[in-house]
């Protein structure tokens, strides 16, 4: 009998510790978020500025990771295919997405599965505008020497992609009649006209800025409200008498069902990342503003754009 009592009673003892176990695990599960290594897709190539963005910050916010934080670039499909992936990964907060003007230009056009609302927004980042560059060995020294060619093939990020919309905008306010070449990232558009494959590109300032240091290529023109500082020789296309303006932003996203509460943490993790020396001094050496915006400031943004290229789609029927 005394033995049946010692056995039951170290029974409950353990089943009590198991408990006390449990509940402990759950709770330090709940409020240690993030307990495990965050992976942030990037849907365009290394190199480009999406992708510079995504390192700079995820090296800058680090220390807010403990367990890690790594970038996976999935390219393909003008970006559709990493922005999918990270529409549909686990709403937990471990998978990010760097968020591109894409993730809201790409559901106009059709054949993807996902909207600017399959995301929650982070925090906004970055913004940078479109300009025409060309080979500077090339004949092309003024827009009109480009407007005046004939069969001119312009690189891009992809089909739907931000930089696509930015020569396909100003083909059809210049009149001009473009061959749109796309490629899975700014980068690799870049390669393209080095290489004399084609024979301007309509990526950002930033992307072509060592190039352009080096020699090697020449702006025509900014798509943007203003000259740029770094090229302030370089007119805008409204200086030139063709109103367009476009420009990129990047920032950081998850899926939509993710707790409020990881949202909150991944923003304050980023928040002072931004803020600090390392982003600071990385985005200056690397040509890139930071222009923060707070996630209902960045949907706002958001929402905001996919009406406006959402029409500009329309217009220049490029929806299936």
């Amino acid at each position: 009998m005394i033995m049946k009592k010692l056995l039951k009673f170290s029974f409950l003892a353990i089943l009590g510790v198991l408990a006390v176990v449990g509940l402990t695990a759950c709770d330090s599960d709940d409020a240690s978020f993030p307990s495990r290594r965050v992976t942030i897709f990037v849907p365009f190539s290394a190199g480009g500025g999406t992708d510079l963005v995504a390192r700079g910050i995820a090296q800058a916010a680090e220390d807010g990771f403990p367990s890690g934080i790594v970038v996976e670039n999935r390219t393909g499909a003008g970006g559709a295919v990493g922005i999918t992936a990270g529409a549909t990964a686990t709403a937990d907060g471990y998978t990010l997405t760097a968020l591109t003007v894409e993730s809201v230009t790409l559901p106009h056009m059709g054949g993807v599965d996902f909207t600017g609302d399959s995301f929650i927004p982070i925090i906004m980042l970055n913004e940078a505008h479109s300009v025409i560059s060309v080979n500077a060995d090339s004949d092309f020294h003024t827009i009109e020497d480009l407007l005046n060619a004939q069969d001119v093939r312009v690189g891009n990020s992809g089909v739907g992609a931000i930089w696509h919309l930015a020569a396909a905008a100003f083909a059809d306010a210049s009149g001009a009649d473009f061959v749109h070449v796309p490629y899975e990232g700014a980068t690799d558009a870049i390669t393209g006209l080095l290489g004399n494959h084609i024979e301007a590109v309509t990526v950002s300032w930033p992307e072509v800025a060592a190039q352009v240091e080096a020699g090697t290529l020449r702006v025509l023109a900014v798509l943007a409200p203003e000259r740029i500082s770094d090229i302030e020789h370089v007119p805008t296309a409204r200086e030139l008498g063709f109103d367009v303006v476009v420009s990129a932003w990047r920032g950081k996203g998850v899926p939509a069902e993710t707790p409020q509460e990881v949202v909150d943490e991944l923003f304050d993790i980023f928040l002072e990342a931004a803020q600090g020396e390392y982003f600071t001094n990385f985005m200056a050496n690397n040509n890139l503003s930071i222009d923060i915006m707070n996630p209902q400031e960045f949907g706002a943004r958001m929402a905001q754009d996919s009406a406006l290229f959402g029409e500009l789609i329309r217009d220049l029927n490029l929806a299936d």
